[in-house]
């Protein structure tokens, strides 16, 4: 877990993020073509999280994930299948996690140690240490179901439309 973020993770003992550091990257390098070395499971929570910072920072690249969201799962952004060839395509998937890496930087590089929790990104992330680790859940399964509370919320106060919590759902779980 490193990429933009002020904090660098790695797993221990099954669990995900258990060991970590505080200190900002001076260079993130990202080759979205390393995604089709991911499990499934793995890569479509990626996909959720570039949500998440569609939803909260950019309405175009919200646009994009509904338009090719899909695609880029089937295809592991464009690093399997016939699309491999197709540079419009391609374009289109460096497109949207590049945007994704700009409203991450956005939403954190004011708050780089993390001394507050108004990031609206990370929504989900601020109850992990109630019942993660406890529950013996992974990470990313943590996050899915998080991040859904808020999701079902809004729908509830007809915030959102019910499809999304069936896109959410398809995005989460393997």
């Amino acid at each position: 877990d490193a990429g933009p973020s002020p904090h660098m993770c790695c797993n221990g003992f099954e669990y995900e993020n258990l060991y970590g550091a505080y200190h900002p990257s001076l260079l993130t390098i990202t080759d979205r073509l390393s995604g089709k070395t991911l499990h499934l499971g793995r890569l479509r929570r990626g996909v959720a999280e570039i949500i998440k910072i569609a939803v909260t920072k950019d309405l175009s690249c919200f646009k994009l994930m509904e338009q090719w969201g899909l695609k880029c799962i089937q295809t592991k952004s464009g690093a399997e299948g016939e699309n491999i060839d197709d540079p419009a395509f391609q374009d289109v998937c460096d497109l949207i996690v590049g945007k994704a890496m700009e409203g991450y930087v956005r939403s954190e590089y004011g708050n780089l140690w993390e001394t507050h929790q108004c990031r609206p990104h990370a929504y989900g992330h601020t109850w992990s240490p109630g019942y993660e680790l406890p529950s013996g859940m992974l990470h990313d399964h943590a996050l899915a179901l998080k991040a859904k509370v808020p999701l079902l919320i809004s729908i509830v106060m007809h915030f959102t439309k019910h499809i999304y919590i069936h896109l959410s759902h398809s995005c989460t779980w393997s």
